[in-house]
């Protein structure tokens, strides 16, 4: 059974021949978007964390300090 579809901002309505015509073209978009956001990779400054540990300034133990290298998200985009 034909279904009609109204595309994102496309002024007309896409005929699809059945669902899965339309689901298999929805999966394929959703498979390249996970393969474009692959892209992250964990920074090398804190190793995935988002802080290192530093000396404290009185010289008793280790202080978290957040990554300046990747603003504290643990990863970095990768080019």
């Amino acid at each position: 059974m034909p279904m009609i579809v109204r595309e994102g901002k496309l002024p007309l309505p896409v005929l699809y021949a059945d669902w899965a015509e339309w689901k298999a073209l929805r999966r394929e978009e959703a498979e390249e978007a996970c393969v474009q956001a692959a892209t992250a990779v964990f920074c090398p400054m804190c190793w995935g964390n988002g802080r290192y540990l530093e000396p404290a300034a009185n010289g008793e133990g280790l202080v978290p300090r957040t990554c300046m290298s990747c603003g504290g998200r643990g990863t970095v985009t990768g080019e």
